[in-house]
């Protein structure tokens, strides 16, 4: 019998309690004027309606959004996926993936990430080339 775990980087990370989607905006705003690292990417994404964007994207980087993957139609050509979370030091994570399907229907995106670690990025950008 096997006893081993399987432990993955997210979780290392839960929820921010304190951010939702009222007040996500007031965060992102307070990161940009503050002592948050700021990255981005612009990304490929080989998924064929949007939502399956959000479930694969968010199983990939091991959270979920705050706006929810259910509600999303998959028939859009654009959305964003907003994240918070903060990891067991305490150190907040704020993410947006910006999606939208060109007219040859590939799937482009950016992604923004907004965190107090530049270790974090890193993490987080590894696992999206992995998946």
């Amino acid at each position: 019998m096997d006893n081993r775990i399987d432990i993955k980087y997210s979780d290392y990370f839960m929820n921010n309690l304190k951010v939702n989607l009222n007040n996500f905006e007031e965060f992102w705003a307070k990161c940009e004027k503050s002592n948050f690292l700021e990255f981005k990417e612009r990304l490929q994404l080989p998924y064929s309606n949007m939502k399956l964007v959000g479930k694969n994207f968010s199983n990939v980087i091991g959270f979920e959004p705050l706006n929810e993957t259910d509600k999303v139609d998959q028939n859009a050509k654009k959305y964003e996926f907003i994240y918070a979370v903060m990891n067991i030091y305490g150190a907040m994570v704020f993410i947006r993936l910006q999606a939208i399907f060109n007219q040859s229907n590939q799937c482009l995106a950016q992604i923004t990430i907004r965190s107090q670690d530049e270790t974090i990025d890193k993490l987080i950008l590894e696992e999206i080339y992995k998946g």
